[in-house]
């Protein structure tokens, strides 16, 4: 009955962009399900990589947020979530978040599992969100339904002569740049 209900679990979180992972801490091997290497475009014969085959796929600057978990970890984290980029065979990166708990025996860590969320769609609004935000001749701002300004670009400070800061938070009819000048 359990391996039905663990079958299951699995196929509703592949259906939602989410794949789980497990990483054997004495044996420094990362292993993680089919749904993810698919994601990946890679279907290897092995799902079970060594710690080294792992961060030799993940993004060089990401490498040290890996570390520095791993080095957490061993400190005595027992719960985590961390963002890396992993080369698919695609060779594209792509964006995952790990989440997930530490499991101790007599206090040392011994695995670690969890579910790694496919953020890549998420990344790449940030990505244009953050680049409509930085155009240098244009007021760009982010308004919320009420009309409070939540978040403005350099152009629109500097125009208004004003600071970010002071723009921001205000109903954007009474911020320096709409305010009416005699």
């Amino acid at each position: 009955m359990l391996s039905v209900i663990d079958r299951h679990l699995r196929d509703a979180l592949t259906g939602v962009g989410v794949s789980y992972f497990r990483c054997n801490l004495a044996n420094a091997e990362v292993e993680a399900d089919r749904a993810f290497w698919f994601r990946l475009g890679d279907l290897p014969a092995v799902r079970v990589l060594s710690w080294r085959q792992w961060l030799d796929r993940v993004y060089v600057r990401d490498r040290r947020t890996l570390l520095s978990l791993r080095r957490r970890i061993a400190s005595g984290v027992d719960k985590f979530a961390a963002e890396f980029r992993i080369r698919g065979a695609d060779r594209r990166w792509h964006w995952f978040r790990a989440v997930g708990s530490v499991e101790r025996i007599d206090a040392t860590p011994v695995w670690v599992a969890g579910v790694l969320l496919d953020i890549r769609h998420e990344k790449e609004t940030e990505r244009l969100v953050n680049a409509l935000m930085e155009r240098p001749f244009q007021f760009v701002g982010l308004i919320s339904p009420k009309g409070v300004l939540l978040e403005t670009n350099r152009a629109s400070a500097a125009a208004s002569g004003y600071r970010q800061e002071e723009m921001v938070g205000r109903h954007f009819w009474d911020s320096p740049l709409f305010a009416s000048r005699p």
